[in-house]
């Protein structure tokens, strides 16, 4: 008689899947080597607030100053349409309609991928909606912000309303931010090769990176996270999301880190 063996269990860690066999789960052994993805310090972060350490805003900033604005992309156009109008010129830029966009129109604003390291993959998933609802803010304001020059007369106002109309109709489209799996390079190196397979328009790489390898190919934007040094000391955050140290401060970070 063959001797009875429990069934394999398959635990999803990393991206990584690994057979165990007749073990137990790993949230009811505390022995296991298996990070608590409830605890804040089983990551890189540790304790300094989600929206502060990923830089939300700052990123976002910088992802959507990155996309191609020419009138290459649908974005572009309707750019172009937008700042001609405020110059008033009435010329139609045929030759700039009829030309072939580089740029295909999914019914996503833009692609953005986000590339984690292990130790940060457990914010992923919120890091995401963050950036999705950033960047959407962000694109939105970039476009609006150019009716500002507009004056308020009899004359304007109804051109205004139309570009600001049609801005909305644009916006209303969300934009497309994804989590990279497994990476083909270190997670020290953007992994531009599963970004432009997924037809992402810029990469955002988190945690560090080794610089070693300039990416070419697609805009990419660093995000090496905010320590709680920086906030310990007394950095302070921005309405762009950007930590703000005063100079008097550095006498008291040399202390700290000395300690």
């Amino acid at each position: 008689m063959t001797e009875s063996r429990s069934i394999p269990m398959l635990h999803f860690d990393d991206g990584s899947r690994i057979m165990i066999e007749g073990a137990s789960s790993p949230s009811s052994d505390s022995s296991a080597p298996y990070p608590n993805i409830n605890d804040a310090n089983s990551n890189g972060r540790g304790k300094v607030p989600l929206e502060l350490y990923y830089e939300i805003g700052r990123v976002a900033e910088e992802v959507v100053g990155k996309l191609d604005w020419t009138i290459a992309a649908s974005r572009g156009r309707l750019l172009r349409r937008v700042t001609s109008s405020i110059k008033g010129d009435s010329k139609c830029e045929e030759h700039d309609v009829m030309n072939k966009s580089s740029e295909a129109d999914d019914g996503f604003l833009c692609r953005i991928a986000l590339q984690f390291p292990d130790e940060l993959l457990v914010d992923a998933s919120e890091v995401c909606w963050l950036m999705e609802e950033a960047i959407s803010g962000v694109y939105k304001n970039k476009l609006m912000s150019q009716l500002d020059v507009f004056a308020e007369d009899e004359v304007e106002i109804p051109l205004k309303q139309e570009l600001k109309d049609e801005i909305k109709k644009h916006v209303s489209q969300p934009p497309l931010v994804f989590i990279l799996g497994d990476t083909t390079y270190g997670s020290c190196c953007p992994d531009d090769v599963a970004a432009q397979h997924l037809n992402a328009n810029v990469l955002v790489h988190y945690g560090y990176a080794c610089l070693s390898s300039p990416t070419e190919n697609i805009p990419v934007v660093y995000c090496f996270g905010v320590s709680r040094l920086a906030i310990g000391i007394g950095g302070k955050y921005n309405s762009s999301g950007r930590v703000v140290i005063d100079e008097n401060i550095w006498e008291d970070c040399v202390e700290k880190v000395l300690e």
